[in-house]
Formats: structure tokens, sequence, C-alpha cells
């Protein structure tokens, strides 16, 4: 369980921080390009209307089937403004669970405090010790290192399209393939899919309720215990046995 907090950090890293609406207009027009041209001028549209986002908030129903972890169903929320985040995943309401929550990152800046699931307590860190790869501050880890040749179009209608890429190796990704939708009118990305070389998808992140550009209340920043789990430090936990359990 130790992958989470990176590997969704990662994911979700690709859904942060304003283009008009139509910016895909100019792209439709030339008709002439090819589908690999079409595909990289949407890719780059939707990178700059995140990166121009001050804020960003959505409700997240993710997947995950990964090898040598039980098959999941989870649901949640995700906001990031002005280098402060939260995100908070627990399994879905139709699966029966004794500890339902899954993810907790949250950073208010100074400081960020993670859910570790084998010592069964929220880390707490100075935010400058933390990694950029889990801190989310790459906000398109997985649409910036990919092989320029393998980008291609699963799907494309009048309102959306599906992307395929394959990560740079040397990023040392844990999928062979991911894939976006996008809604080729707001340029939001709706869903994203990790995939394995035969296509199965390891993990899958749906946004809903999306929304940016919007004050987002600095309390939610905070962290202010969840489940009655304990805080520990770094030192803590290095003293401290993993739960088996």
């Amino acid at each position: 369980m130790k992958i989470w907090p990176c590997l969704l950090c990662c994911a979700i890293g690709a859904a942060l921080l304003l283009a008009a609406p139509n910016a895909l207009a100019d792209a439709e027009a030339g008709t002439h390009q090819t589908d690999n041209a079409w595909a990289a001028k949407l890719l780059s549209q939707v990178r700059e209307k995140y990166s121009k986002m001050s804020s960003f908030s959505a409700k997240l129903d993710c997947a995950a089937d990964i090898a040598g972890v039980d098959p999941v169903r989870m649901n949640g929320e995700f906001s990031i403004a002005q280098g402060k985040w939260s995100v908070c995943l627990r399994r879905s309401a139709v699966e029966s669970a004794a500890e339902p929550l899954m993810l907790l990152n949250v950073c208010n800046g100074a400081k960020l405090w993670h859910f570790d699931a084998a010592h069964k307590c929220i880390v707490q860190t100075e935010a400058a010790q933390v990694p950029a790869s889990s801190a989310g501050a790459g906000f398109f880890p997985a649409l910036e290192q990919y092989e320029p040749e393998s980008l291609s179009i699963l799907s494309r209608n009048d309102n959306s399209a599906t992307l395929k890429i394959k990560p740079k190796s040397s990023s040392k990704p844990f999928f062979a393939f991911s894939s976006f939708d996008i809604d080729l009118k707001s340029m939001l990305i709706s869903r994203m899919a990790f995939m394995d070389g035969a296509g199965h998808e390891l993990l899958s992140i749906r946004f809903d309720s999306i929304e940016f550009d919007k004050p987002i209340p600095d309390s939610r920043f905070e962290f202010n215990g969840i489940d009655n789990l304990p805080v520990c430090t770094l030192k803590d936990i290095e003293a401290k046995p993993e739960d088996k359990k």
C-alpha cells in the first residue's frame, strides 16, 4: 500500500492548476492535419488551460486493480491552490471494510500530513522534506514525460476525445500506457486511466463537480484529525514496526 501516495498524486497531478472554451476551433479547421498533429495540439491546449488555473477542486471516483493488491473502488475529493493541496480517498460505500481510509495527503504550504497504511498513523513532515513527485509539484507529470510518437487517438466525436500516450522509460512509470478523456468544449480532463502492456487498467480516476479559479477556504488545507488515527513523525515510524493486520 506504500505506492498509493506517489501513484495517485502523480496521476491526479494531471488535473491541476484557462484557455477559451473554443480553443480547439483552429485545430478543427485544419482537417488536413494528421491525427497525431491534431492530438498533439489538443494536448498542448489542455496543458495551457490547466497551467493558468489559480485553483482546482473536484470529486474523485477511482478504481485500482494492481497485481499484489486487492481490487478496490474509492471515492473522495481533491483540491489545490497556491502551493497547498488536499486529497482524501476512502473505499466506496458499496464495499464493506473495517478500515475505509485509503489515502490522505494534505499540505498547508509548510507542513504535510499523509496516511501511512503500514503503520496505521498520519505522518506529519515539513513540506520541504517531501520529494516533488509526492508533493504534487508537477502539474502534468504524465502528460509531459511521454514519447511524442506514441501519442494517438483512441476515440473522438464532436464533444470529446480520448488520447493515449506512452510514458518515457526514464520516468520509471508503474504503467505502460495512459489515456485521457477530454471534453472538447471545456478542455477539461474528465477521466484518466493507466494501463499495463496488455491494455488492462491498473488505475482509473474520474473527475466530477470540477471547479477552478474559485477561492478555496484555507481550512481545507489543514489537518484536523481523521478516524482517530494518531499523528506520528518520521522518527516515530522508523522506530515502530509495520502493522501486519
